[in-house]
């Protein structure tokens, strides 16, 4: 009798994925996305929350600074290198004349102008400047006795020998994000508060 031999062969498993497996796939690179994404921004808001309170510490050390030199200081904002320093008066200068206006005034260009060349930075850490870290920068500043808002460019904050430091709001915020830090002086004993918010110029005018 004549033997037939059949030859079987061993089904192999398709080299392509399943509809589930693509969902699970988009579901765990969703995942880290959002992970990565929460991840960063919450560096971006330690980063800023950092800034404001280094800016905090100095503005009350310069305060303090100031009164037991009996020398007019000023922080220097430069929004341009996102950076800020401290410069001390090299002379006996104790005041700056800044009238309180709005409109453009040819005497207040002259004074800062003068006090711009009566300057240096000052020697200690302070005077060297200090970068915002990356992703992070100054959204604005307003002086209240000037009643201007600084965006770009130079801002100086001043703190005079008497013990009074400029009205100020200073603004500073995490790029490209709605993430706004709030530091607000007060002129009589220099005490910087950082807030994790954006406060409005008229809500500080109530401080």
């Amino acid at each position: 009798m004549r033997i037939f031999r059949v030859k079987t062969t061993q089904l192999t498993k398709n080299n392509g994925f399943t509809l589930i497996e693509i969902l699970i796939a988009l579901l765990i690179g969703g995942a880290i996305m959002t992970l990565t994404t929460i991840t960063a921004n919450n560096v971006f808001k330690t980063k800023v929350k950092s800034s404001a309170r280094k800016i905090a510490m100095a503005i009350q050390f310069i305060y303090n600074e100031a009164a037991i030199k009996h020398k007019l200081h000023r922080m220097v904002f430069n929004f341009d290198k996102k950076e800020f320093f401290v410069e001390e008066s090299q002379g006996k200068q104790s005041t700056v004349k800044i009238e309180e206006t709005d409109e453009h005034n040819e005497d207040n260009d002259k004074n800062k102008q003068d006090a711009k060349n009566s300057f240096k930075a000052h020697e200690g850490n302070i005077g060297v400047p200090t970068t915002l870290p990356d992703g992070v920068s100054f959204k604005g500043i307003y002086k209240y006795l000037e009643k201007k808002e600084y965006k770009e460019g130079l801002c100086y904050l001043y703190f005079f020998p008497h013990g009074q430091v400029e009205k100020a709001l200073i603004l500073l915020q995490v790029d490209d994000e709605e993430t706004v830090y709030s530091i607000t002086i007060n002129p009589l004993n220099g005490k910087a508060m950082v807030e994790d918010r954006e406060i409005e110029i008229e809500d500080d005018k109530k401080i």
